[in-house]
């Protein structure tokens, strides 16, 4: 392993190596994870849209039930939905399995960009801390919306940035090749998150600083081939592109969310949450050597634009990768729910931060053993905690957070239901009688005997299982004996009751 720290060997064999370890790790574990809350809403959008394919006449139902997945683009689910129709194994477990891999080739195209600014050994370390997170990690498997999008915005970026990079040394069909593949790319994203074009601007940005006018023509073909993809890959939009694409645009800006948010111990509307609400949980859910090393990479930044020793490149970059949507979210207050999963895709620019201080300490420390023992302790904690989370490490909250338990959403995904069906699995007796609110996520892991009544208590049940979110537990009708509780660092995810 010191090996592997040389320089000489880290762009070949580090990042392969971290990642096929990962995926080991993920082969063993994904059957653990239980099924989100917007997983089947989700799914049965991708089915839909991919039927239109079949249909293209045809404009489906779009039976999700507050009918606003239409606005959200199809492709990443249409793969999915393809995806499980052709291997014709369990949904869930299968696409569980899927999203993770796609969070893996995130990380190796993460790590490529890195290098773009640090060393192979510095990117490799970025990288570590980065797929450690147990937030990421968590998500990794079980939300098929922020965590697929922000691996797409990353590739978007790797390849448009290499398309740059090669773009006046190509020749011919290759001059044609390099754009059109890198809109196409850069349109799939945009149809599986409406934002994605804000991975184009820094794409044309870059092409316009580095060729001037000569980039013109190739930014043309490469919004073209964009455009061309997301009208393909977005079937509610053929009917009338432009206005249900405008349509989408303004509902996505504002969306429609109801329920409300716990969040300093206080429930508030998910529209109007205080300014501190993203700067808080930021700082709370990432590990604390990422803040610590965050902040030092944002310092060693702005030393380096003072000493004019940095490209203009970078912080531009992060300016509108990062800097520019935060302020916007911190200003605005638009409407956020289920932490800040929905802006995942502007947190990797922490993890360059990361990379820019772990360079500087890195051209102190040379050894390989002194690097490795640094990485160790910097990535320890969230290896740490992702082992006693398992498999809810989408609710990690660091050391700086205090009490989480009536404070803070924990699973507010409420994939605790599949070890609820497990325990009564084992526990219950034969066709009893189960009364549950979200059934979808319950049914699919549930003995074939047992029977759900889906209002959340009935007078006939045996057994009622209670989501904790929103303080169902405060029901007055929940007046079982608890049997069986699901929770995480003292707080309760969920609680399985056998009624008088």
């Amino acid at each position: 392993m010191i090996k592997i720290l040389r320089p000489e060997n880290f762009s070949r064999i580090a990042p392969i190596i971290l990642v096929a370890i990962c995926l080991v790790i993920g082969l063993l574990t994904y059957k653990d994870f239980g099924i989100s809350w917007d997983e089947p809403s989700s799914y049965q959008y991708g089915r839909e849209a991919l039927s239109v394919y079949a249909h293209p006449g045809t404009e489906p139902a779009y039976t999700d039930s507050d009918g606003l997945l239409r606005y959200y683009g199809a492709a990443y689910l249409i793969s999915g939905a393809a995806l499980a129709s052709a291997l014709g194994l369990p949904v869930y477990d299968t696409l569980h399995l899927f999203n993770f891999i796609v969070y893996l080739l995130g990380v190796l195209a993460f790590h490529v960009l890195l290098t773009r600014w640090v060393s192979p050994s510095a990117a490799f370390a970025a990288a570590l801390l980065f797929v450690s997170q147990p937030l990421l990690w968590g998500h990794a498997f079980i939300n098929p919306k922020d965590i697929p999008f922000m691996t797409l915005f990353i590739v978007s970026l790797v390849l448009g940035f290499w398309m740059v990079d090669k773009i006046e040394d190509s020749t011919g069909w290759q001059r044609i090749l390099l754009p059109v593949v890198s809109g196409l790319l850069l349109g799939y994203a945009t149809s599986t998150r409406i934002v994605a074009p804000l991975a184009g601007v820094m794409v044309s940005l870059l092409a316009l600083y580095r060729l001037h006018l000569r980039a013109i023509p190739f930014l043309v073909v490469y919004w073209l081939a964009a455009v061309g993809a997301v009208y393909v890959t977005w079937p509610f939009l053929w009917p009338d592109p432009i206005n249900r694409f405008l349509e989408s645009l303004r509902m996505m800006s504002a969306f429609p969310w109801q329920n409300k948010v716990l969040f300093d111990g206080i429930y508030y509307k998910a529209n109007n949450l205080p300014w501190r609400y993203l700067p808080k949980l930021m700082a709370f859910q990432f590990t604390e050597p990422v803040l610590l090393l965050s902040a030092a990479g944002a310092a060693v930044l702005v030393w380096k634009l003072w000493q004019k020793k940095v490209d203009a490149v970078l912080p531009v970059m992060l300016f509108i990768w990062f800097a520019a949507p935060f302020a916007w979210i911190v200003i605005t207050k638009p409407t956020m729910y289920d932490n800040f999963r929905q802006f995942l895709f502007i947190m990797p620019p922490i993890f360059i931060f990361c990379a820019l201080a772990l360079e500087e300490l890195f051209k102190r420390w040379t050894s390989p053993k002194i690097r490795m023992a640094a990485l160790l302790l910097a990535a320890l904690p969230g290896l740490i905690a992702g082992l006693r989370l398992h498999p809810y490490q989408y609710v990690y909250y660091n050391s700086l957070v205090g009490k989480v338990a009536g404070r803070y959403e924990t699973d507010y995904w409420a994939t605790s239901f599949r070890e609820a069906a497990e325990y009564l699995n084992q526990n219950a007796p034969q066709n009893a009688v189960v009364s549950i609110g979200p059934w979808g996520l319950f049914q699919e892991f549930l003995r074939p005997d047992l029977q759900v009544d889906r209002s959340e208590v009935s007078a006939n049940s045996d057994y009622v299982v209670i989501f904790s979110r929103w303080d169902y537990e405060k029901n007055p009708a929940f007046t079982g004996e608890p049997v069986y509780t699901v929770g995480r660092d003292g707080a309760v995810f969920l609680v399985v009751q056998r009624m008088p």
